[in-house]
């Protein structure tokens, strides 16, 4: 794969120590990649560190700083968040656990506090006390977002507080699709937790796996075929080459080895199937020419929106309540 000048910038900065380059470098769109990739408060952070702030334009740093300013604040606040949420959960004997962006700040994977940005506040319980830690929320002011659909039953339609920073989005589930289960045993991921100052987060090694489907699956990184470098680092951070991965049963876990060894992050032996090298070739043609890349995306486009009404009819087909009312 033939990286354009921007992205081997942005990947040199933030994953290896290789001096870095900055000829022929689109200033515009290395603001454009990470604001789409959600990491201009990681390249700021990167680049105070490196001690390289003089390769870059002043106004560049002062943007960057700003907007690693404004994270670090409310990184802050989530925190203090993390802790309400915590307290309830513990004195009505919830069993929970906190995902994602939130697990990697409470046991400091990032070196930084205001590196990570984190939209929403992810917190997976067992599904016994589902509907009991949503009303719990509810009492404590958290409230439904409007015109939120409640037929995906990954997760209960996002719960906001007028005194609150973050949303609330409580799990009875990790992955989209039929074969979650297969993939991720919930009960196991609870009971195999651990607790950082008070407050329970995925182990290491299964951490790390949530993180790659979330994004393989339920982002569609598999269908669409492409990567971002947020949900990059977030594994970065936390793979271990030590790992007994079994990556023949799982396509999502080797069509994400595939791209990060395409972009020289991380490197694992692969035992490839036919349709990987197809995935393979698909890749290749995707990021080399841009009519192919459009059409790939159109197609990707459609395909998801079918899948998401058939999960809208799986949940009508499924569903309890609407099947008494029938």
């Amino acid at each position: 794969m033939i990286l354009n000048p921007n992205e081997k910038l942005i990947i040199d900065l933030i994953f290896s120590k290789n001096k870095l380059d900055v000829k022929d470098i689109d200033f515009d769109e290395i603001v454009k990649i990470g604001s789409s990739h959600l990491i201009l408060p990681l390249i700021y952070s990167k680049i105070k560190k490196k001690k390289i702030s003089c390769l870059f334009p002043l106004d560049l740093i002062k943007y960057l700083k700003e907007i690693y300013s404004i994270n670090l604040s409310r990184n802050k606040i989530l925190l203090k968040e993390l802790n309400f949420i915590s307290k309830i959960f513990l004195n009505h004997k919830i069993n929970h656990v906190f995902l994602k962006g939130s697990a990697l700040l409470i046991k400091n994977y990032y070196e930084d506090l205001g590196e990570r940005m984190v939209g929403d506040i992810d917190i997976l319980v067992d599904e016994k006390d589902y509907i009991k830690s949503v009303n719990l929320m509810k009492e404590t002011g958290y409230v439904n977002i409007k015109n939120e659909s409640k037929f995906d039953s990954i997760h209960y339609p996002r719960l906001v507080s007028r005194t609150k920073t973050f949303a609330l989005e409580i799990h009875k589930k990790l992955l989209k699709g039929t074969v979650s289960s297969e993939l991720i045993n919930i009960s196991e991921y609870i009971i195999q937790s651990e607790k950082i100052c008070n407050l329970q987060i995925p182990n290491r090694s299964n951490l790390f796996i949530h993180l790659v489907y979330n994004f393989q699956i339920n982002d569609y990184g598999t269908l669409k075929c492409n990567y971002n470098f947020r949900s990059i680092y977030d594994t970065f951070l936390t793979y271990h080459s030590n790992d007994k991965i079994s990556l023949l049963k799982s396509k999502h876990l080797r069509r994400f080895f595939i791209l990060t060894s395409k972009l020289n992050i991380i490197k694992r032996e692969i035992n490839y199937s036919f349709f990987d090298y197809f995935f393979i070739v698909r890749f290749n043609l995707k990021y080399q020419f841009k009519f192919f890349k459009i059409i790939d995306n159109y197609i990707n486009s459609k395909i998801i929106k079918v899948l998401i009404r058939a999960r809208k009819l799986r949940y009508i087909i499924t569903s309890k309540k609407i099947n008494i009312f029938i």
